[in-house]
Order: structure tokens, then sequence, then C-alpha cells
């Protein structure tokens, strides 16, 4: 028997077999929403939580996009995509996930994005861990938490491995900026100009 927990935009099924977790996937099609997470039996589904979200997740792609352009490292992006392994009982979409380097479509992404607006649900790096993405970008009350996979468990680090040198101080500064809200486009240049000063 299934049992349900929900508040707000949140609802998380226990008991859920990988089949039924699959036919639910099958059905949301080519829609980005709701988000799944599936972890042993647990499927927690994210509904929209209006554009605070999703404004934050494109600015700080961009804004990494722009980093890695500036200072010539090959980043590919692979968007939202479902990440599933049947066997170790997994499955879910990042905001956003990249290659650092050439796209290896026999290996995971080494990098991930997660903008929490809401917290509470499933653990998210225990699903990741599963997967081998090597770190998880969490941005959350304004400030990002990233985390390095590093043997059984991830490890909060204060800087990116990945991007070493990439100022996270003044990454989240220009993620939070009200003008960058306004205008995308012209905070993407700033921060370019900024790079190459």
């Amino acid at each position: 028997m299934l049992e349900v927990e929900a508040r707000r935009n949140v609802v998380v099924m226990h008991g859920v077999s990988w089949a039924t977790y699959l036919a639910i996937d099958a059905d949301r099609g080519h829609k980005k929403w709701p988000r799944l997470t599936y972890l042993d039996g647990e499927l927690e589904i994210v509904s929209p939580t209006g554009h605070a979200h999703e404004l934050r997740k494109t600015v700080i792609a961009r804004f990494v996009e722009a980093y890695a352009g500036v200072t010539g490292r090959e980043f590919n992006g692979y968007g939202n995509v479902t990440m599933q392994d049947r066997k170790r009982r997994v499955g879910l979409a990042p905001d956003e996930c990249y290659y650092v380097g050439p796209v290896d479509y026999a290996k995971r992404p080494e990098l991930a994005i997660e903008v929490v607006v809401t917290s509470g649900g499933l653990h998210k790096l225990a699903a990741y861990h599963r997967l081998g993405v090597r770190e998880v970008w969490f941005w959350i009350h304004d400030a990002f938490q990233i985390y390095e996979l590093r043997g059984r468990s991830y490890a909060l680090i204060p800087q990116s491995e990945l991007f070493p040198e990439l100022d996270l101080i003044d990454l989240a500064a220009r993620v939070r900026a009200p003008s960058t809200d306004a205008n995308q486009t012209a905070a993407g240049e700033a921060y370019r100009a900024w790079l190459t000063r």
C-alpha cells in the first residue's frame, strides 16, 4: 500500500515500485514539470514553485556558461535530462547538468545544479551519489553550497574542484542582484567584462 506525504508543492510517495516510477515518468512525456526523484521505493513529485526557481536556475546557468567560455574550459550543457539506474534504484532530473570536457554519454555529467526553493522531500545527494555525479551545486538561501563526491559520500567544500578559480561569493552576489533579474543579457556581459579585466 502506498503512503503519501504532501506539503506545499511537494508530494512524497512511499512504497513505489520501479515499474510504477517509470510509468509515471513516461506519462510526463517531454514536460519538465513535475520533477521526479526516485530512491529506494520513494518517489518525490515536485510541482513548479513560480518564477523564482526558473529565474535562478537560468541565471546561474548563464553565468557559469559565461565563465567557462571566458576561461576556455570545454563545458557542455545537458539540461535537465532524467538520469536513471534501475540496478541502483534511483532516478532524478537535475535543474541543470553539464559535462566538463567532451560529452561522453557512457558517463554521467560531472556537474549538477539544483535550485532549492522548497525544502523537504527526498535527500537529493543520496540520489546523486548513486548516480556518481562528481559535483552538485545547491543554490539555497541565496548562496551556493558545493558538494564533491569523495568515495562513499559527498563532502561540503568551500570551492568547486571543477572550477577552482571561480569566485563563488562574487557569482552569488551577481545571481542575487535585482539588476540581473531585470536584464540577464546585460548582467552576463558585465560578468564577462569583469572576468577579462
